[in-house]
């Protein structure tokens, strides 16, 4: 498995708050779709524009874990993220982490 970063904003360009729903929704939708996403929480970040202007986000970075193959899926779902919230773009981090589920130790449980 890979690890996959996305950066989600929080607020349409604008300054407007993101309906809960819409962020509740792309979540579900990955969930579904790969098994599992992690919030790792609110971070800020800047974004120069096309038109050179500074846009500041607040932005929801979450993690996923999938197979590599898996990867254009999650980026089409970013890219549809990105039309609904009318971003010019999506931060998604395709990284090189070696992920493994570690599942309870037997030993550990009988004691």
């Amino acid at each position: 498995m890979i690890k996959c970063i996305l950066l989600i904003p929080l607020r349409y360009n604008d300054g407007t708050e993101v309906a809960r729903q819409i962020i509740i929704r792309f979540m579900d939708g990955v969930y579904d779709k790969f098994g599992g996403i992690s919030q790792a929480g609110r971070i800020r970040g800047v974004y120069r524009m096309a038109d050179g202007s500074r846009a500041f986000d607040e932005l929801l970075e979450v993690w996923v874990g999938l197979e590599p193959d898996q990867v254009p899926a999650l980026e089409r779902m970013a890219a549809q993220l990105a039309s609904t919230l009318h971003q010019e773009s999506i931060w998604l981090e395709v990284g090189a982490a070696d992920i493994r589920l570690v599942r309870p130790d037997q030993e550990s449980e009988e004691e």
